[in-house]
Protein backbone atom coordinates (compact mmCIF):
# COMPACT_ATOMS: atom_id res chain seq x y z
CA UNK A 1 0.00 0.00 0.00
CA UNK A 2 1.28 3.46 -0.89
CA UNK A 3 2.13 5.75 2.03
CA UNK A 4 2.79 9.46 2.43
CA UNK A 5 5.54 8.80 4.95
CA UNK A 6 6.32 11.01 7.93
CA UNK A 7 7.29 14.09 5.93
CA UNK A 8 4.04 14.26 3.94
CA UNK A 9 1.11 13.57 6.21
CA UNK A 10 -2.29 13.88 4.51
CA UNK A 11 -3.92 17.29 4.94
CA UNK A 12 -7.43 17.80 6.18
CA UNK A 13 -9.98 19.42 3.89
CA UNK A 14 -9.92 22.80 5.68
CA UNK A 15 -6.14 23.04 5.38
CA UNK A 16 -6.32 22.33 1.65
CA UNK A 17 -9.14 24.89 1.25
CA UNK A 18 -7.19 27.60 3.08
CA UNK A 19 -4.05 26.93 1.03
CA UNK A 20 -6.09 27.35 -2.15
CA UNK A 21 -7.71 30.57 -0.90
CA UNK A 22 -4.33 32.01 0.03
CA UNK A 23 -2.83 31.03 -3.31
CA UNK A 24 -5.65 32.31 -5.53
CA UNK A 25 -7.44 35.14 -3.72
CA UNK A 26 -6.40 38.75 -3.45
CA UNK A 27 -5.51 39.57 0.15
CA UNK A 28 -7.95 42.10 1.48
CA UNK A 29 -7.14 42.85 5.10
CA UNK A 30 -10.03 42.52 7.52
CA UNK A 31 -12.03 40.16 5.33
CA UNK A 32 -13.58 37.30 7.29
CA UNK A 33 -14.36 34.09 5.42
CA UNK A 34 -16.29 31.90 4.82
CA UNK A 35 -19.61 33.58 5.48
CA UNK A 36 -21.64 31.96 6.87
CA UNK A 37 -19.17 29.80 8.80
CA UNK A 38 -19.89 26.46 10.41
CA UNK A 39 -16.75 25.07 12.10
CA UNK A 40 -13.97 27.58 11.42
CA UNK A 41 -13.38 31.05 10.03
CA UNK A 42 -10.32 32.96 8.86
CA UNK A 43 -9.38 36.60 8.43
CA UNK A 44 -6.63 38.25 6.43
CA UNK A 45 -4.53 40.59 8.59
CA UNK A 46 -1.51 42.72 7.66
CA UNK A 47 1.18 40.38 6.36
CA UNK A 48 3.60 41.33 9.16
CA UNK A 49 1.12 40.41 11.92
CA UNK A 50 2.33 37.52 14.07
CA UNK A 51 0.01 37.85 17.09
CA UNK A 52 -3.48 39.15 17.73
CA UNK A 53 -5.99 39.80 20.48
CA UNK A 54 -9.35 38.30 19.54
CA UNK A 55 -12.79 38.99 21.00
CA UNK A 56 -16.19 37.66 19.97
CA UNK A 57 -19.42 39.41 20.96
CA UNK A 58 -22.97 38.08 20.59
CA UNK A 59 -25.84 40.09 19.10
CA UNK A 60 -26.60 41.70 22.48
CA UNK A 61 -23.00 42.97 22.79
CA UNK A 62 -21.96 40.46 25.47
CA UNK A 63 -18.42 39.13 25.09
CA UNK A 64 -18.65 35.35 24.63
CA UNK A 65 -15.04 34.50 23.79
CA UNK A 66 -11.61 36.10 24.11
CA UNK A 67 -8.02 35.17 23.49
CA UNK A 68 -5.17 37.56 24.22
CA UNK A 69 -1.81 37.56 22.44
CA UNK A 70 -2.79 34.67 20.17
CA UNK A 71 0.08 33.42 17.99
CA UNK A 72 -0.93 33.21 14.34
CA UNK A 73 -0.15 29.88 12.69
CA UNK A 74 0.72 31.79 9.55
CA UNK A 75 1.80 35.46 9.53
CA UNK A 76 -1.05 37.69 8.38
CA UNK A 77 -3.80 35.08 8.61
CA UNK A 78 -6.00 34.45 11.63
CA UNK A 79 -7.67 31.02 11.80
CA UNK A 80 -10.44 30.44 14.35
CA UNK A 81 -12.16 27.27 15.48
CA UNK A 82 -15.75 28.34 16.16
CA UNK A 83 -17.18 24.99 17.28
CA UNK A 84 -17.97 26.49 20.70
CA UNK A 85 -20.29 29.15 19.20
CA UNK A 86 -24.00 28.45 18.71
CA UNK A 87 -25.77 29.39 15.49
CA UNK A 88 -26.23 33.14 15.32
CA UNK A 89 -24.73 36.49 14.47
CA UNK A 90 -21.57 37.67 16.26
CA UNK A 91 -19.06 40.48 15.98
CA UNK A 92 -15.40 39.48 15.73
CA UNK A 93 -12.99 42.13 16.98
CA UNK A 94 -9.28 41.68 16.26
CA UNK A 95 -6.26 43.80 17.18
CA UNK A 96 -2.87 42.82 15.77
CA UNK A 97 0.46 43.05 17.55
CA UNK A 98 1.10 46.25 15.54
CA UNK A 99 -2.14 47.91 16.71
CA UNK A 100 -4.26 47.46 13.56
CA UNK A 101 -7.91 46.81 14.48
CA UNK A 102 -10.73 45.08 12.63
CA UNK A 103 -14.38 44.43 13.49
CA UNK A 104 -16.41 42.14 11.27
CA UNK A 105 -19.75 40.35 11.55
CA UNK A 106 -19.49 36.57 11.87
CA UNK A 107 -22.52 34.48 10.96
CA UNK A 108 -22.37 30.97 12.44
CA UNK A 109 -24.74 28.60 10.72
CA UNK A 110 -24.82 24.81 10.93
CA UNK A 111 -27.45 22.41 9.61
Amino acid sequence: MWSYGDAHEPKDLMEVFLEQVLATSPREEGVLFPQPASRSASMFLPEDAERADVQVFDASGRQVWQQTNRTLLEPGVLHLNIDQLANGLYILRVQTDHGTQFSEPLLVQRP
